[in-house]
């Protein structure tokens, strides 16, 4: 059974002649401008098939705004859900526009908080920003990933290394989630 799971903000356009967005397209020849806004029809290819003035273009639309459990009341939504399949189900789950995965893995942890096995789980997570997926892939996170609002216990779902301000996702959570 597959959901598609969209929890990131929506993107808006910059604003104003100055952009970085508009720089880049002013500095552009035409063939390359039509590339630009030509649909991207296989999501799998994106990182390795587009230039890197498109990926530049791209990564200057994309906001990378995330936290864990950013909107609450969706992951308590999606609980809901894998309490009604049953612990026994394998479930594939899809998190569009992941950003720097924070949503990808808050809906790892949602699972396991309603009792899905990690390997009853397998969570799929793209992103248009190649570097907002780097990051992802990394599974490294600091304060400013945390909200100060949600309780979370972090000692459960991440490690943090003696000195370090930054917290890295468990091996299990991780290897629920493919970016």
């Amino acid at each position: 059974m597959k959901f598609n799971v969209m929890l990131a903000p929506t993107t808006k356009l910059p604003a104003g002649k100055n952009t970085k967005a508009t720089n880049i397209l002013n500095g552009t020849d035409n063939a390359t401008k039509k590339a630009l806004v030509t649909p991207i029809k296989n999501m799998s290819t994106i990182n390795t098939s587009i230039k890197p003035i498109t990926i530049e273009f791209t990564n200057s639309l994309t906001t990378n705004l995330t936290s864990f459990f950013r909107e609450a009341h969706h992951f308590d939504i999606l609980a809901s859900h894998i309490l009604k399949l049953g612990k026994t189900r394998q479930i594939e789950l899809w998190c569009s526009a992941c950003s720097t995965g924070e949503e990808a893995y808050s809906i790892a942890i949602a699972a396991d908080a309603a009792g899905l096995p990690p390997d009853a789980c397998a969570i799929d997570a793209a992103d248009l920003s190649v570097g907002a997926l780097d990051a992802a892939r990394a599974g490294v996170f600091g304060p400013r990933s945390f909200r100060e609002d949600m309780p979370l216990d972090r000692t459960r779902y991440f490690d943090q290394r003696p000195g370090e301000r930054v917290w890295r996702i468990k091996p299990a959570y991780r290897s629920m989630v493919q970016f």
